[in-house]
């Protein structure tokens, strides 16, 4: 059994016999940056799932086979036509995508927990306590409602609660509302561990994650439009160096890696040369921070989001992702 996302899909009920996959594949990149193509027949299902860079992992099944990671992206890809799938694309937001695209490695810790017996509360500390990466199928009594808590080493990071119509959401406050509703209609618990495919996978999934999330060169566009901005208004023109790095020193305390005496990173003529050992997060928020601030004090957001349209299409799994909006 392969497990899908809960959401209603972006494209549903599509017809393998009459789809290029390949095609179907780059327009979902496209359009939805990162998902999921689920594939099912009468005598095979299986699952792909994409990524702005690339399909990072899949897996496949039939009666006389049972594949994961390329050698099932492969094959679905192949036998498309042959096994007339019935195809639903689910888009998976960036945050939850290690989680989907991982799923199928789950392995059953606890099965059929009954909630009589067992509080939901005590098992997500017990899982906590463990430090397990994984998550906590919830089946409500007498209600086609249903839920996912997702945990990372072992600290929820976001829940999913359904009224079992496709129209649920994911939250952190949905965790609340599952451990309400379970102590008022009880339910039945599976707790599943995720580890990453082998390590062949582990590593594809990872060069295209450092490949795509890179984040120097947002942040040199992002400067090198802000530039130009600047550089239109005659009392700025030849200031915006000057003004970018006493806006780095006024933030250097929080983000000592901008502190221009420590020449970690450096801003000139359009390129960043950054020799610190801060990580993406923290070279995002603290060079945003520093952009934002300015864009306000010279009074040109306008100018600079219309100028940014081009990098939003460009860079919009990183915009996503660092949380780069103006």
């Amino acid at each position: 059994m392969i497990t899908v996302p809960k959401e209603k899909p972006v494209l549903a009920d599509l017809n393998s016999f009459y789809i290029d996959i390949n095609k179907l594949i780059d327009y979902c990149q496209e359009e939805f940056i990162s998902g999921a193509v689920h594939f099912k027949s009468f005598v095979a299902e299986g699952i792909l799932f994409f990524y702005k860079e690339g399909v990072v992992n899949g897996v496949f099944h039939d009666s006389n086979t049972d594949l994961s990671g390329k050698a099932a992206i492969d094959s679905l890809v192949k036998a498309g036509g042959n096994f007339r799938f019935t195809i639903n694309v689910y888009k998976i937001d960036l945050e939850w995508f290690f989680f989907w695209s991982n799923i199928h490695t789950a392995k059953a810790l606890y099965k059929d927990l009954n909630s009589v017996f067992t509080d939901l509360e005590a098992l997500l500390n017990k899982i906590n306590v463990e430090g397990n990466t994984g998550y906590v199928e919830i089946i409500f009594n007498n209600s086609e409602d249903n839920g996912l808590i997702f945990l990372k080493n072992g600290a929820i990071v976001g829940s999913f609660y359904s009224s079992g119509k496709g129209n649920g959401n994911w939250s952190e406050e949905n965790t609340a509302i599952i451990i309400r509703t379970i102590k008022e209609v009880g339910g039945i618990f599976n707790v599943y561990k995720i580890s990453p495919d082998d390590d062949n996978n582990r590593e594809v999934s990872k060069e295209k994650s450092l490949t795509a999330l890179n984040i120097l060169p947002v942040l040199e566009q992002l400067l090198t439009k802000f530039e130009e901005i600047v550089y239109l208004d005659k009392k700025q023109k030849n200031k915006f160096y000057i003004l970018l790095k006493n806006k780095f020193r006024e933030h250097a305390e929080e983000y000592p890696f901008l502190d221009p005496f420590a020449a970690e990173f450096d801003y000139n003529e359009g390129k960043i040369i950054f020799t610190g050992q801060a990580s993406n997060e923290e070279i995002a928020k603290g060079v945003m921070k520093c952009v934002k601030e300015l864009t306000n004090e010279l009074g040109v957001l306008p100018e600079l989001t219309k100028k940014l349209e081009p990098w939003y299409r460009k860079f919009s799994v990183e915009i996503e992702a660092y949380g780069l909006i103006f």
